[in-house]
């Protein structure tokens, strides 16, 4: 490392190391104090483990404690003592790969990319870091995509009636019977992008069901606030099932988080205006670490190795 760090990134080098050992000792009350004790040293403590939690796809998360004598399986088990509490409002605080993994029947690991057939016959392109619950019981037809992103290709209805496809993330559902849609959640923001029929979106923050049809693309800011509805040639959906990542006047922050899939460790923007900036271009993910210094090479962003396990990002 060739320079000190700033202030803030010392915060999020700080948050690592806490995250680490929630990770390894996660129902150990001692580690989970120590987190609250950080947190509530300042509120830009707090603002950082926000962000952590956030990017590593924990945001919102409600964890509920067992009852006890209850039976635990790999579906139903919840992590006990683990939530900050309503003081803080920072969701919870414990592995969020392990939270994804209770609840997920897929999920992929950093650059992995899987098909899935779904018990319709739909098919599903599941992309890196990302995880996947299913309910397809008693005539259901939903998919929640807990982390990550997904490509998906619904078969056609086998009746007028047939209930549509369900798909939800992050407060939002999205329903489809005959259609090919591209969805992501990255650092918070939502993207959903349609090949082919079309897809109805729902969720807080939208005044009226929003119908996006083949060659259009919808997105929701972080903050829930849509930031577009516009077109987008079905040839450049989903590619990064190509091993490209396309950007047209996207956040710094959702672009990163998205390449970041592809990159070891964990990559965190360390500046929230920063972050926010908007970018245009196409990233081969070959290199994932030379896409992300193209991403923020415009606005002269500086990327910094802290370790295997960690690269912050910063405004140079």
């Amino acid at each position: 490392m060739s320079a000190a760090l700033r202030p803030r990134e010392q915060l999020f080098v700080e948050a690592m190391d806490l995250l680490i050992g929630i990770e390894r000792d996660h129902l150990d009350p001692k580690a989970q104090a120590q987190i609250r004790a950080w947190c509530g040293q300042s509120a830009d403590h707090k603002a950082v483990w926000r962000e952590v939690m956030e990017i590593d796809g924990m945001a919102g998360a409600v964890l509920q404690v067992a009852p006890p004598g209850a039976r635990l399986s790999r579906r139903s088990l919840m992590l006990g003592g683990l939530a900050l509490g309503g003081g803080l409002g920072l969701g919870a605080v414990t592995l969020p790969g392990a939270w994804r993994w209770l609840q997920s029947d897929y999920a992929t690991r950093m650059a992995e990319v899987l098909p899935v057939s779904l018990p319709d016959g739909s098919r599903m392109t599941l992309g890196p870091r990302s995880t996947i619950a299913l309910d397809f019981e008693q005539g259901r037809r939903r998919v929640r995509l807990l982390a990550g992103m997904a490509a998906l290709t619904l078969r056609a209805p086998i009746s007028a009636g047939e209930a549509p496809l369900r798909f939800s993330l992050g407060g939002y559902e999205v329903a489809a019977r005959e259609a090919g849609f591209d969805i992501s959640q990255d650092a918070g923001e939502i993207s959903l992008a349609v090949s082919s029929g079309e897809a109805v979106i729902t969720g807080p923050g939208l005044a009226a069901a929003q119908t996006v049809r083949a060659g259009q693309r919808f997105g929701i800011g972080s903050g829930g606030a849509v930031t577009r509805l516009g077109a987008l040639p079905a040839d450049q959906i989903g590619l990064w099932q190509e091993g490209l990542i396309m950007a047209d006047d996207e956040t710094i922050a959702a672009t990163v988080a998205r390449v970041a899939r592809w990159h070891s460790g964990r990559v965190f923007v360390t500046d929230s205006a920063f972050a926010q900036q908007r970018v245009s271009g196409l990233y081969a993910l070959d290199d994932p670490t030379e896409a992300l210094r193209a991403i923020v090479g415009p606005w002269r962003g500086e990327l910094r190795q802290i370790s295997p396990l960690l690269t912050l990002i910063s405004a140079g």
